[in-house]
């Protein structure tokens, strides 16, 4: 006949097999063992395992009926722990629709100490430029990738070249924190298609010196005892040039 079969395999003690019975024989769909864990298409080495040969293996979520509205959730996976004897949510990954009904944000929460849980990652889809990234409580990223810990205050439009943005409502500020060993340099790189490294703003940390570079070569450096064009300096200020006429101080327009 045809239908479910539910039957212990003797080869593998404490193991049941829920199998699929047709005219044409048996195939394992299930396979759940005494210590718990379920497999699907194999033998489980974890709770819950899947398993293909040669395939993709494909997991998929299903929200039916009718369709979504805006800022809708979708789909949810929530991860629990006991926590003094009583179940408590420790983080979820959201699946939601935001200001379209037909574009999705995936979002990833993570408990605070206060108990709630609270958004650290935000993949947001846009109209038509892909997905944008917001690290920290964003709930709409504004560029492509964007880093806040509190909002700055800014309300305008932020131009359509700028593609990160750091922000915090410090009133102390923000900054970003380029690291390196002691032996290297922490670098800004200002490249284009001819060249990565076309422009340089760079902290030498083996000397402690702050290097400007314009056409891949260093033509400024500044450091404790004074700023050199050209070359280290030797004085508070120093210009290297082989041309006699090194500086000038020229007045275009006015009258005297």
């Amino acid at each position: 006949g045809r239908g479910l079969l539910v039957q212990t395999e003797s080869q593998l003690s404490n193991r049941y097999a829920f199998k699929v019975e047709s005219t044409g024989g048996s195939t394992n769909i299930i396979y759940a063992a005494a210590d718990g864990n379920v497999g699907i298409g194999g033998t489980p080495a974890s709770k819950l395992q899947c398993t293909t040969v040669d395939a993709v293996n494909t997991f998929t979520m299903h929200r039916d009926g009718s369709n979504n509205g805006t800022n809708t959730a979708l789909n949810r996976i929530q991860f629990a722990q006991d926590y003094d004897g009583t179940q408590s949510d420790f983080g979820r990954i959201d699946l939601t629709s935001n200001a379209s009904s037909l574009r999705t944000d995936l979002k990833f929460y993570v408990k605070s100490t206060a108990g709630t849980e609270k958004l650290g990652l935000n993949i947001h889809g846009t109209v038509d430029q892909g997905a944008r990234v917001g690290v920290g409580d964003v709930a709409i990223p504004s560029t492509l990738l964007h880093v806040s810990k509190g909002a700055s205050g800014f309300s305008g439009s932020y131009n359509a070249r700028t593609q990160a943005i750091i922000e915090s409502d410090s009133a102390s500020g923000t900054a970003l924190a380029i690291m390196a060993k002691n032996t290297g340099s922490s670098a800004i790189w200002f490249g284009d298609q001819d060249g990565e490294t076309v422009g340089q703003v760079g902290y030498n940390h083996t000397n402690n010196t702050l290097n400007f570079a314009t056409e891949g070569a260093t033509q400024a450096i500044l450091k404790s005892s004074g700023f050199g064009v050209g070359g280290t300096a030797n004085h508070k200020l120093t210009v290297f040039d082989t041309n006699y006429r090194i500086a000038s101080f020229e007045r275009t327009s006015g009258t005297n």
